[in-house]
């Protein structure tokens, strides 16, 4: 066999171990590697044959080919399938998480098997965590919205209460006898229906979490240029739709607030026959950051103290610096001839629950 592997392909006539004579035929397959060895017996037509090229190559070719074909069944039987039925139900888990139907087959190879018996208790492991996660997150939002429907509830009788102290003291301005007792206690109540408006605002709103500052400033600035504003007035409101959590959408429609209650009390033409001139904008300056600007006019030949006094000295002043500090920031005060402003830079922070 040696002699015949080292020699090129070949046909030739010799007796085989039992003694009989036959024709055989070589040839190589995979390079010095594996060899084909045919047999048959000898007859005339086959002797013409022997040195034949295609007798050489004829007989081992098909012997490659049934080969071939029965290795192909063999691996399709014993591997392709089962490799086949798994990825299908890998498929069909990712898609719905529907465990898999795995029919154990005895032909199957004892690797393969152990795949399938894996695969499936870590289906069953996947279905069970997702189970728990899911009703804990359901526990979770139950619990949620049942904080919800409570703190909504806190917000809405909060502003009942307000709004029931600003009727009781309406009824007080009514019978005060002094001016100065009448223009105090309007003040009060302005501030007290500005904190109504903001529990009204929080008990409307979907998301407790995140709130729409520039609806909330512009539903209470609209509500105090009805209550304050005297005669003619041209305002002008721009307000960005800014989501801030209560903790700071609170404090900034109270700044809001003090700053147009302020700004509607000294509020003046900027020039003779002109009406005078409000404007409220809430607008972001960056990814993280937003200002609040209120402006309103003041007669230019009037002196900075007549026009600031009390805003920079009375209890509106001091509150808007309280609630600045609040967001993190400070009031900046701009006054040019004709013109009073207060704008408040502040950093658009992120929900912390405590």
């Amino acid at each position: 066999m040696v002699t015949l592997a080292a020699g090129t392909e070949q046909a030739f006539t010799s007796p085989n171990a039992a003694g009989v004579i036959r024709d055989f035929a070589v040839i190589e397959l995979v390079d010095g590697a594996y060899y084909a060895l045919s047999s048959w017996e000898p007859n005339a037509t086959g002797a013409s044959w022997r040195n034949s090229a295609g007798l050489v190559w004829y007989v081992p070719f098909a012997m490659w080919v049934a080969s071939v074909f029965v290795g192909y069944f063999a691996v399709h039987q014993l591997v392709l399938q089962h490799i086949n039925a798994l990825e299908r139900n890998l498929a069909e888990f990712a898609r719905n998480r529907r465990l898999p139907r795995l029919n154990p087959d005895a032909n199957a190879p004892r690797e393969l098997a152990r795949i399938d018996d894996e695969f499936l208790k870590m289906a069953q492991a996947i279905v069970w965590d997702e189970a728990e996660q899911e009703g804990s997150l359901r526990e979770k939002e139950t619990l949620l919205a049942e904080k919800t429907v409570l703190l909504k509830e806190v917000h809405h009788r909060v502003k009942n209460n307000l709004q029931l102290i600003s009727s009781i003291m309406n009824m007080q301005i009514r019978i005060a006898s002094s001016a100065e007792a009448k223009t105090l206690l309007r003040s009060l109540q302005e501030r007290i229906l500005g904190l109504a408006t903001v529990h009204r605002n929080l008990y409307a709103t979907e998301n407790l979490s995140e709130i729409d500052a520039g609806k909330l400033v512009g539903e209470m600035v609209a509500q105090l240029i009805v209550v304050g504003a005297k005669g003619e007035l041209n305002t002008s409101i721009d307000l960005d739709p800014v989501l801030l959590f209560p903790d700071q959408a609170v404090p900034l429609s109270l700044l809001a607030a003090e700053a147009v209650t302020n700004a509607l009390k000294y509020v003046r033409p900027a020039m003779p026959h002109e009406a005078p001139r409000l404007s409220v904008s809430l607008k972001r300056i960056g990814p993280k950051s937003a200002r609040l600007e209120i402006r309103n006019s003041v007669a230019q030949d009037a002196e900075p103290s007549a026009t600031d006094a009390a805003q920079s000295t009375g209890l509106g002043s001091q509150l808007i610096r309280a609630f600045a500090a609040q967001l993190g920031t400070s009031a900046a005060v701009n006054e040019t001839p004709g013109q009073y402003a207060i704008a408040v830079d502040f950093k658009l922070e992120d929900f912390v629950p405590e």
